[in-house]
């Protein structure tokens, strides 16, 4: 169809202002139209538009003519306590996204928003103990009426650029449960949801490194403070040489004939592939240590140049060396190893000088109880004691048990950021995935919060910050002050 000046002042002035489209004018915009413009000088164009711009345009004309949507956005502002003229910029972002959205009900959600603050999604309503999607809690929140195709697209596009101002740096997620939320903006931890005092910590968008944890450098100098016991080490390159000698067996005894020895060496080499699929950081490579099951199709398993990883039913008798997996990670890990020892010193390899499996209890309780990321944080050596009375304390050494040894120190970490900030829990959000996680911080000891991320492997923390030695920093970037807590 054809639609002139006239037929769009009826379209425009039978939805402009109204909450609910009337059917005639639904059908009108329900279809591919061609809109006839004619400029000043009187020359015409002639347009086709899809269904989708036209629901975009009848949410611009129903905007532009009422102040509603202003007003919502205003109030949904106001009752999260983000205030003041810093927020225009902001909520034109939360207008801009209700206007363009592919989600047909924007307006009226946000009018529900504004008006029902305290029926929105509350923070007792959340999982514990487990990973959980919080787009599909808040949909779960939301009255029926508003529950339907293009909604979590709608949550993501918010969280992901709707980010308010304050006099400190506001993250992602903060305005999230802010506006979807019974959630407002709080005073020591980043929410007030439902009377509890709330962190909220993400990845950050596409591929985040993780949530940097508050500190005042205390933890990089770490070297300065205790007398090292050994020369200096590598930790990532001596694991990886470590990985790097198990492959190598299993390669020998698979070649030898030996299959019960090639499967004792490949079983050793597999029960650590964790680390090693942190270290190298290759989805391929990462996602076939997780799914080969035994030796024989380990070293079967070729790279084909169409298929990606796959098990050969036929293996050929004559492969291309360098496509055979096995030869494949030997390679990767002799790159990552070459890589690792241009980086130079880091934290866990710091700490490795310190410690090792030989190493007395006194020394892990020493070293650990220098880990706190404040310098006036009040002393853990007595919880430190605590803890490695429940655990034994050689199952923290980095050179050997690397996972146990990065949750440790994120547990200490979490609990000087929480003396020193005020919170009863905190978060950790993968932010692409629309995942989280909440961590209780009201009884703030070793064991308990060591425990807690014990459960939820999914969390991780990054310790590669930089490390002061001789009276400088060693820095390549800029210089972080604590380790990143990390959804993955």
């Amino acid at each position: 169809m054809n639609y002139g000046k006239k037929a769009l002042e009826n379209l425009y002035n039978g939805i402009a202002g109204k909450p609910v489209i009337p059917r005639k004018h639904l059908k009108v915009l329900g279809e591919d139209v061609e809109v006839s413009v004619t400029h000043a000088s009187g020359e015409s164009e002639t347009f086709r538009l899809e269904d989708s711009y036209g629901k975009i345009i009848t949410r611009q004309l129903r905007i532009s003519q009422t102040s509603d949507v202003d007003n919502s956005i205003d109030s949904i502002f106001k009752q999260g306590n983000w205030t003041g003229p810093k927020q225009a910029k902001p909520q034109k972002v939360l207008k801009d996204i209700i206007i363009n959205t592919v989600y047909d009900n924007s307006v009226e959600l946000m009018e529900y928003l504004s008006s029902n603050k305290d029926s929105l999604l509350s923070f007792e309503s959340l999982p514990r103990g487990q990973v959980f999607d919080f787009a599909s809690q808040i949909e779960n929140s939301l009255p029926h009426m508003f529950k339907g195709d293009g909604l979590r697209e709608f949550i993501h596009d918010v969280h992901l650029n709707v980010v308010p101002k304050a006099s400190t740096g506001v993250g992602l997620g903060e305005s999230t449960f802010s506006i979807f939320g019974s959630a407002e903006k709080g005073n020591s931890g980043d929410l007030v949801w439902d009377g509890q005092e709330v962190e909220i910590k993400t990845n950050g968008q596409g591929k985040g490194s993780g949530a940097i944890l508050g500190g005042d450098g205390n933890i990089n100098k770490i070297a300065s403070r205790l007398e090292a016991k050994s020369d200096y080490i590598n930790l990532n390159a001596e694991t990886l040489n470590r990985y790097k000698k198990q492959l190598e067996d299993v390669f020998s005894a698979y070649q030898a004939g030996d299959e019960k020895q090639a499967q004792q060496n490949y079983d050793t080499f597999i029960r650590g592939s964790d680390q090693l699929k942190q270290l190298i950081r290759n989805g391929k490579l990462n996602n076939m240590l997780s799914t080969i099951k035994d030796v024989n199709t380990f070293m079967s398993t070729q790279l084909l140049s169409t298929k990606g990883f796959q098990q050969v039913a036929r293996p050929n008798p004559n492969p291309n060396p360098a496509n055979i997996l096995p030869n494949r990670l030997l390679d990767r890990i002799n790159l990552e190893i070459n890589k690792s020892g241009e980086t130079g010193t880091n934290l866990p390899s710091q700490i490795a000088t310190l410690l090792s499996p030989e190493s007395p209890v006194e020394d892990y309780i020493l070293v650990f109880s220098e880990m706190k990321t404040y310098s006036d944080s009040s002393d853990i050596t007595s919880d430190l004691k605590e803890f490695f009375n429940v655990y034994n304390y050689t199952d923290f050494c980095p050179r050997t048990s690397y996972d146990n040894f990065q949750r440790l120190v994120g547990a200490i970490s979490l609990i000087c950021y929480q003396e020193k900030i005020g919170f009863y829990y905190i978060t950790a959000g993968n932010d692409d995935k629309m995942t989280m996680v909440t961590f209780d911080m009201r009884q703030p000891s070793i064991t308990n919060i060591f425990n807690q991320l014990k459960n939820i492997p999914e969390v991780t923390f990054d310790l590669g910050i930089d490390v002061f030695e001789g009276g400088r920093w060693k820095s390549k970037t800029v210089i972080a002050k604590s380790p990143r807590i990390k959804l993955n």
